[in-house]
């Protein structure tokens, strides 16, 4: 899987794609097992990573269902608001290049097709 831009910019890391999954989960509560699912990062990464999360208060504890304790992005925090502009960012810049690389490859078969048609 090729990393995002959010992920190039901050630098391919377990934090880093944590990040971006918490930022695309904003709002809802997660679980730790949901990060290590989708971070593709090992569990003792994902914990060291959590645990810095809720100490720095960019992790906000929501409520225990069982014994899942379930937290969500701190969205309030001036840190997270600037890293979620950030992804908004990068997610037009990644808009911007599908959008020109689809017409590229639109382009591309319109040109086959006239040399298909050609040859016929």
């Amino acid at each position: 899987m090729e990393s995002s831009i959010f992920v190039k910019i901050l630098g391919d890391s377990s934090k880093s794609r944590v990040l971006e999954y918490l930022i695309t989960t904003k709002g809802l509560q997660v679980h730790q097992s949901d990060v290590l699912r989708n971070s593709g990062s090992s569990k003792i990464t994902v914990m060291r990573i959590w645990k810095d999360l809720i100490d720095n208060k960019l992790l906000l504890y929501e409520r225990t269902i069982g014994r899942a304790k379930l937290y969500s992005l701190n969205i309030k925090d001036l840190r997270v608001k600037k890293l979620i502009e950030l992804y908004n960012v990068c997610l037009k810049k990644e808009a911007e290049i599908g959008s020109i690389e689809s017409q590229n490859l639109e382009e591309e078969i319109k040109g086959n097709k006239l040399i298909i048609e050609k040859d016929l």
